[in-house]
């Protein structure tokens, strides 16, 4: 989901540059979150990496998600202040990562941090 500058929404769903708590990331009993063990979850290295159902339809290739959805795309600023770290998910069947805080934290330090990297996203679908 984009704001009124084309850069995503920052919030608590799978289409906004945010977790969702506890699903993809618990905060201990005193609120902190901690590295490796999840995070925010990426499609690293190409947006047709991008589960089917979270690519708009109009990108074709097997995309059936809505066609409000919007792929992003970030470089090496998602780690450029030291306070995020990105984890591959080897686990995964699909190429999948975790940006996931590099060191113990606050919930709330590590959101600042994620939203932090907003300006830096760019829009890659639909093509601008």
């Amino acid at each position: 989901m984009a704001d009124a500058d084309e850069l995503p929404l920052v919030g608590r769903t799978k289409r906004m540059l945010g977790v969702i708590i506890p699903d993809e990331i618990a905060p201990d009993d005193g609120g902190r979150v901690h590295p490796a063990a999840g995070g925010m979850s990426v499609s690293p290295d190409s947006m047709w990496n991008v589960p089917n159902h979270r690519r708009p339809r109009s990108m074709a290739g097997g995309s059936n998600g809505p066609l409000t959805n919007r792929i992003y795309a970030i470089g090496d600023e998602i780690a450029a202040s030291g306070q995020l770290a990105v984890r591959p998910d080897h686990s995964s069947n699909h190429p999948h990562a975790f940006v996931e805080p590099s060191t113990v934290m606050l919930l709330e330090q590590y959101e600042a941090a994620l939203a932090s990297t907003r300006p830096y996203w760019r829009q890659v679908w639909p093509e601008r």
